[in-house]
């Protein structure tokens, strides 16, 4: 996530602005959720978000008669439409949320 929202300061956008991120981080850990930490449904998720930010956009720029702040909610609420969903069967990984213990993989 670290080095997208460095990406796009540095080479989208060429200069810095706060709040340029937007939440995107928000969308990654959905992504994870949505994929089930597999990476074929990873990119298939983030080619569905990608659809959603550009289909936000395009609304904005053929001037439908939704105010623009409707239309900018509209890759988030699906990422919610999608965590709601999808959450029934993500496989969550068993080590998620434990402490790594170095000292309990010591066979004596």
């Amino acid at each position: 996530m670290a080095v997208g929202g460095a990406y796009l300061p540095m080479v989208f956008s060429g200069v810095y602005a706060d709040g340029i991120v937007a939440g995107r981080g928000w969308l990654a850990i959905a992504l994870a959720f949505f994929g089930g930490w597999r990476p074929q449904y990873i990119l298939a998720g983030s080619a569905f978000f990608a659809a959603m930010e550009v289909l936000a956009q395009r609304a904005q720029v053929t001037g439908v008669g939704i105010p623009h702040q409707f239309v900018s909610m509209l890759p988030y609420v699906a990422t919610l439409l999608v965590m709601v969903f999808a959450l029934r069967w993500a496989l969550v990984p068993q080590f998620l949320g434990k402490n790594y213990d170095r000292e309990s993989r010591i066979v004596d």
